[in-house]
């Protein structure tokens, strides 16, 4: 394992060694537009989206600024946009809590990625926010998971009472939300009373995490956006069949890389929506009437976004560096210029090490590993007659067990079957209380990289950050610049922030 040194508080790994990291981003990223080696050859292009030249989405984009609370660096770079200044673009859905944690980590990464193009270009470049509040799987954002000051978990879940099927999430009430945000610790976000809708809460609590760093939200459902896409939407339908073709050849010579398929076949069927109030519903048939008004499905989505506001890049998650991927052919069909295509930062939170219980290469192997790094890490501080009484103990009831089994046949077999799993069961339990109170620190380490045994940044809330005080802004500060002397060099940006305040215990695994 390489665990690189870095001047601030950051333990940096290889990404075929950080755990839960999909295992096509584990191998080089071949289908990826990434930068060229060498610092000096990462050179920006000067490109502009036509969207930034509507007098009107301007003007829509500064209300919605002021509803949403936004502050001056906001404003600053929303007149950066509209004097010819380049942006880069990553996005998310609205979600409980703030969404994931990968949330923050999109965001920070698109500030470095603007602040390094700054630099090159010496003019103002502006990170942009798109908020997917368009999306209808209400499933997928309804949900959030916090990491509790008492070391504990609180799960909260959205009801469907109020959500209809394909209504677009942004439309759900923010009030409804923010009653429900209001049981996590710390509170819901604060959120300007202007805002119309979640939607709308949802990029104010993203202003309000990178006050200082300039963000500028644009809301998928903004009326003159949706209105320049049209054209491209009708074709896209009208030709749905050409683009399902080009779209399967792609598959197959991104399976033959080691690439997943992003996009399902389902979703080949249509490339747009229909609008009917805040619903979206899918279009079958190629000709759509001209009164209508359509959205872009997942095959169409990005596209409109690249073709409307021209980022010099869009930081992506795993997913969507698939997705983007098998989309490349339809940027040469529809003659749209594609961004760079970057990977976000891969990234864990921890309290500060202890000392000498926990050392930095420990750090990197927990990263690795959920299960078994913790193990091993918790056997070196066993006491040896405990250990011996572990193995002794699992030895001697394995045999006993397996001795019994033969008495217990017919009915009572699966019975005995049962009970020879609890016995097990609570052995391998036994075990790790064991190893737990042999390394505590690690333990407590363990359970904030892995909470309830899961990837931290894909099952934590951004909430659980905001419970302690962090803003966006701070993990821009943290992040620096090596998240992008890591993209230079072509490689993921993984590791874990070792924090210099007491973050108390994480949730309990299961």
């Amino acid at each position: 394992m390489v665990v690189e040194a870095r001047p601030s508080p950051f333990v940096a790994v290889a990404a075929r060694d950080f755990g839960g990291l999909p295992s096509h981003l584990r191998r080089a990223p071949v289908p990826l537009q990434t930068p060229t080696a060498g610092g000096n050859q990462w050179q920006p292009e000067e490109r502009r989206g036509p969207a930034w030249s509507d007098s009107t989405f301007l003007s829509s984009l500064r209300n919605a600024h002021r509803r949403m609370g936004a502050g001056p660096r906001s404003f600053e770079m929303l007149e950066a946009l509209a004097e010819g200044a380049p942006c880069v673009i990553t996005g998310q859905q609205p979600g409980l809590g703030g969404g994931p944690l990968y949330t923050w980590w999109k965001i920070a990464g698109a500030v470095a990625v603007a602040r390094a193009h700054e630099e090159r270009l010496g003019r103002p470049v502006a990170p942009v926010f798109w908020c997917a509040s368009d999306d209808s799987d209400f499933d997928e954002v309804r949900t959030a998971i916090v990491a509790t000051l008492a070391g504990g978990a609180q799960r909260f879940r959205l009801p469907a009472t109020r959500w209809q099927a394909g209504q677009m999430v942004g439309s759900l009430s923010s009030q409804w939300v923010a009653d429900f945000e209001a049981g996590l610790e710390g509170g819901a976000a604060a959120c300007p009373s202007a805002v119309r809708d979640w939607g709308e809460a949802f990029g104010a609590q993203m202003l309000a995490d990178f006050a200082q760093s300039g963000l500028v939200v644009v809301d998928a459902r903004e009326p003159t956006l949706v209105a320049r896409g049209q054209e491209l939407f009708r074709r896209g339908q009208s030709e749905i069949a050409t683009l399902r073709r080009h779209l399967t050849d792609r598959r197959r010579v991104l399976a033959s890389l080691g690439w997943p398929s992003a996009i399902a076949d389902r979703s080949l069927e249509s490339a747009v929506f229909r609008l009917v109030g805040q619903r979206r519903e899918r279009v079958t048939e190629t000709s759509v009437g001209s009164e209508e008004i359509l959205l872009p499905s997942v095959l169409l989505r990005a596209l409109w976004q690249d073709q409307e506001l021209g980022p010099l890049a869009t930081i992506l998650g795993p997913g969507e560096l698939a997705y983007q991927a098998q989309l490349q052919p339809l940027y040469t069909y529809f003659a749209v210029q594609p961004p760079r295509t970057l990977p976000r930062p891969h990234l864990a939170v921890l309290p500060p090490l202890p000392g000498p219980e926990v050392q930095t290469a420990e750090v990197a192997e927990l990263l690795a590993s959920a299960h078994a790094a913790r193990n091993r890490l918790g056997e070196r501080g066993l006491d040896p007659r405990l250990a011996t009484a572990l193995g002794g103990l699992s030895e001697s009831m394995s045999q006993l067990l397996e001795q019994w089994s033969s008495h217990f046949d017919g009915a009572l077999r699966r019975s005995y079957q049962t009970y020879q799993r609890r016995v097990q069961r609570e052995g391998m339990r036994l075990h790790r209380r064991a190893l737990a109170r042999s390394a505590p620190e690690v333990q407590r380490q363990w359970q904030w990289l892995w909470p309830l045994g899961r990837v931290q940044e894909r099952t934590l809330a951004v909430a659980t950050l905001r419970a302690r005080g962090w803003t966006g802004d701070r993990v821009v500060d943290l992040l620096g610049d090596g998240y992008c002397k890591s993209l230079r060099r072509g490689r993921l940006h993984c590791g874990a922030f070792l924090t210099e305040e007491r973050m108390d215990d994480g949730p309990e695994p299961v």
